[in-house]
This record gives structure tokens, sequence and C-alpha cells, in this order.
């Protein structure tokens, strides 16, 4: 059958189910008095459904005259769903906020939450959080897309859970292969588990490991930040105690660091010791083909997140073990706190919704201490709010905020040219025949040329943010003078500082960017 066929007949009969069950848009009443909330998630998983059916039910129980109507759209047709939704006028009330979606499409379909978020949750009265500010009583601080868009000043979601990321094992294989060997927790520990796993399954049809596409990624990524911990510390200008990408490229531009770094060529040895035990094409592979032959016991190793391991704890017929991704065992390496969250299940009100009062009041309830804890027990992923204990079995994926602050990798700013670049030369670091020689020389000419592309995209955006802020405080000024209130005035405050931070990293950009001009 055709594809395109396939896709678009699959699309109308959403289309229908989503007409079906959310009626005509923008009509706020059902039967009689009732309000109709309606809203739209991605999350397909039957615990994770349940989840919010049941958030919806106690919802509904303690507001007579509300329904909540939940549809699920499949991740790989919510794009195009989305968008006709937008378009057509008629999305639900709350959607599911993807990390794709632009500014311009925050700006144009989505509600700003920044006036809720700077006040309490009432729902949440009577906990250690009744007096904290909405915005931060979440885990992740709300910092990154698609929670927050640094380019336009705008918080337009909140999630209900994290993800972090573990390696997970078969214990009983473990122990029949490696013997009372504990689980590895550095590269070199990985490395000589997987090279006698090897040896032993050459007959026994087991691989080492097991991880694919971002998985794959992150467990490299991960090794080179903590080979790189104290190198960026030592680069970092601003001594702002965290990871900036940005302050990386410009030390790359100036030559402050290269590919010959010591720390840099650590990384890079270490990263081809865990690599070389991935699959052929595991960068390509679909998260499944990395899954599927763990949960079928031929697979030692596996990297996991969060959202998926009470899943692996149904479906797997062995005992399973969980450890921290390895870290690169070397001097200058270190255990990394876990600061960058990944935010799961993230809402969003849509501008359209005739019922953002209702809207607010269900992502109040869905986020509060008691119904975070409701929705991560029933649908067995992390917490996103602040002082909920996850679920005994996912105590091993716990946010382990403990050591050192991460350090760089080669993958900066999640920037897409650089990413493609990376992931399509990877195999000459990683293959059985590879080396960093091969990677380095197939990755090295072009890579500075997108650093500096990246840095200049970036430092756009900064200017753009310059200038919408110079809007913001000409109005700020201007309402303080009427005698603004004092949640106004500590607004202004912290406008300002996000105004003269932006404005120091811009005149650092245009500065690297004009001094490292003429380089090769």
């Amino acid at each position: 059958m055709n594809p395109r066929l396939l896709v678009l007949g699959t699309l109308l009969v959403l289309a229908l189910v989503t007409w079906l069950q959310f009626g005509t848009g923008g009509a706020p009443a059902g039967a009689g008095n009732t309000r109709i909330l309606r809203i739209a998630h991605t999350n397909i998983d039957p615990a994770v459904r349940e989840a919010f059916a049941t958030i919806a039910r106690e919802f509904m129980a303690s507001r007579p005259g509300v329904e909540v109507r939940i549809t699920d759209v499949p991740i790989t047709l919510y794009r195009p769903w989305l968008h006709t939704q937008f378009t057509g006028g008629t999305p639900p009330d709350i959607v599911e906020a993807p990390g794709w979606l632009t500014p311009d499409d925050a700006l144009a379909y989505l509600e700003e939450l920044g006036p809720w978020l700077r006040r309490p949750n009432p729902e949440n009265h009577g906990t250690p959080l009744a007096d904290v500010a909405w915005r931060d009583t979440f885990l992740t601080g709300l910092n990154e897309q698609p929670n927050y868009y640094e380019s336009i000043l705008g918080h337009y979601s909140v999630p209900a859970s994290i993800m972090t990321l573990r390696l997970v094992f078969n214990r009983d294989l473990h122990a029949r292969i490696l013997g009372p060997a504990g689980p590895p927790r550095t590269v070199q520990d990985l490395a000589r588990a997987c090279d006698r796993i090897t040896r032993h399954g050459l007959d026994q049809d087991v691989i080492p490991l097991a991880a694919a596409g971002t998985g794959a990624r992150i467990l490299l990524t991960s090794i080179m930040r903590s080979c790189t911990v104290s190198l960026h510390r030592d680069l970092d200008p601003l001594a702002a105690g965290w990871n900036w990408d940005d302050e990386a490229i410009i030390a790359y531009l100036q030559g402050r660091w290269d590919w010959d770094t010591p720390a840099v060529q650590t990384a890079l040895h270490q990263m081809r010791e865990a690599g070389r035990h991935l699959s052929p094409g595991a960068f390509q592979m679909r998260a499944a083909d990395a899954s599927f032959p763990f949960m079928q016991g031929s697979a030692v190793y596996y990297v996991a997140g969060s959202n998926e391991f009470t899943t692996l704890l149904k479906q797997c017929a062995f005992p399973l073990g969980v450890v921290r991704l390895p870290v690169g065992g070397v001097s200058g390496a270190g255990t990394m706190a876990e600061g960058n969250f990944v935010p799961m299940a993230s809402l969003a009100i849509t501008r359209a919704s005739p019922n953002r009062d209702l809207a607010i009041e269900f992502l109040h309830f869905l986020t509060s201490q008691e119904g975070n804890r409701r929705f991560s027990t029933l649908s067995d992923w992390l917490p996103g709010v602040r002082g909920v204990e996850p679920d005994e079995r996912l105590a091993d994926f716990a946010a382990d905020t403990t050591g050192d602050p991460p350090g760089f990798s080669f993958w900066l700013m999640n920037d897409t040219r650089l990413l493609g670049l990376l992931d399509r030369e990877i195999h000459r670091l990683i293959r059985y025949q590879g080396s960093v020689e091969d990677f380095r020389n197939a990755v090295e000419p072009s890579y500075r040329q997108l650093l500096r592309l990246t840095l200049e995209r970036y430092s756009q955006r900064i200017t753009l943010m310059q200038q919408r802020l110079d809007i913001a405080l000409g109005a700020q000024d201007r309402l303080h003078a009427l005698d603004r209130a004092p949640e106004g005035l500590r607004e202004t405050d912290s406008l300002w500082e996000v105004q003269v931070l932006s404005t120091l990293r811009a005149a650092r950009h245009r500065h690297a960017l004009g001094e490292t001009a003429a380089h090769p």
C-alpha cells in the first residue's frame, strides 16, 4: 500500500475520532450547563493514559458541571494533527507542547503562563509549597523549551514529569557471565565487562550493550561531559558554575581548547571504548531496535529512560539492575550533578481556548504536590514537582543533584547542523575498525565553521531578546511611575538582571566572532 495514502487515511480517521470526541471547536459548554475542557497529548502508554484519565475524573469530581474530554494522538502523527488544529482555529483547550514547537508557534497559538507562574499554586494550600511561586515548584526550573522560550521571554507550558537516563542491566546474564562483579560505574568498567560479554557471547547470541538514537548519543555525550568537568570550569569566565554552551564555543574559536586538548583527547578515547560495543548503526536506529533484544534476554546492558523502566519491569522475565551512566574513569573526570532534566508531558493552554480559567485550574490540579504524586504513581513516571517522592520502583532513576556541574560535549547547543554532522560521522569513532583520528579527520574541517554559524544564530536571538526586553522594561518603568505593586517591582528587577546578562553575552559573542573571523 502507498505509504502516503496510509498516513493520509490514518490522519482522516484520527480527525474523525477527534471530532467525535471533542465535538465542534470553540464550544465551551456541553449538555445543559456543563463546561467541556478538551485535552490532547501524545502518551499512548496504558499507564500514562490511565493516569491522565484518573486525574481528569478527580478534577471533575471536585468541580460539578465540568466534563474533561481527553484524546491521545500517536507521536508520529502529532505534528500534522496539531498544526491542522491550530490553523483551523479549533484546537483543544490544553495540548501537549512538543519540543519542536517554534517560538513563533508559541506566540501565535499558546497562552503565556507568566502571570500565573509568578503566583503560588492554590492547589498547594496546606503544603510546604503553599507560599511558593508556581514557577519555583517544578524540578526543572522551567528553563528550557518547550516550557520556556528564551528568545521571546515567555513560559508556555508546564511539565507533569521529568526523565532521567540510566544503564539498566540483566542481573541473571550479568551474574552468569561476569560472576560477582558489581555493575560498571566507569567507562573502563563498562568496556572490560563488554569485552568479556562479547567473548562469552560468540556462540551464545548475546550482545553486551543495547542503545539506539538519542540513548546512544546521550551515553557518549555523558562520557565526554564527565571528562571535561575541570576543563569547562577553567574556561568559564563568568564563574557561573554551570554549563554554558556558548562559552564553550567562544573558547574553541579563541583556541583555548581544541581536538588536541588532553581532556578532549581523553574524552574521545573514552567515548570509543564504550561506543565500540554499540550495534552498527546505533545512532540511526529506533528505540525499539535496542529495547527489543534487551527484553528478549539477548543483551546485558541497555540505556533506558525513566519513562520506560516500569514497562521493562513488566516485560522482562529476569531481574533488573540500575546504575547511573558510566563516567570517564580518569584524572579530571567526575560524577556530574543531574541538573538538565528532560521535561515530560509538558502541557500548554491554547490561545483559542474559551475555557482559559478552567484550563489553568486543571494545570494547577495536575502539578500540585498531591496531584503530581497521584500522576507519578499511576503513570510509573518520575514526578515533576518538588517534594514529591518517586515510586520505590523508580528510586534508582531519581535525579541526583550531587557532584560537579557537567562539562561540555561536541554536541553543543543542540544545533541541528552540528548534530547532523556529528551523528553522521560518529561511526568513524565507534566502529570496529574506527579510530579517534578517523573521526577527527572527518569532523574537524567543518566543525569550526559550524560553531561560528551556531554562535551567530544564537547571538541574533540574544539581540532580538534584548529588543523585546527594552519594550518590556519601558512598560515596567512607566508602571513603576504609576505606583506599581511590589510584585511588579520584583519582576522589573529580574528583567533588568536578564537584560544586563544578555547584553554582556551578546557583546562577548560579537567580540569573539570579530577577533576570530580571520582564523582558519
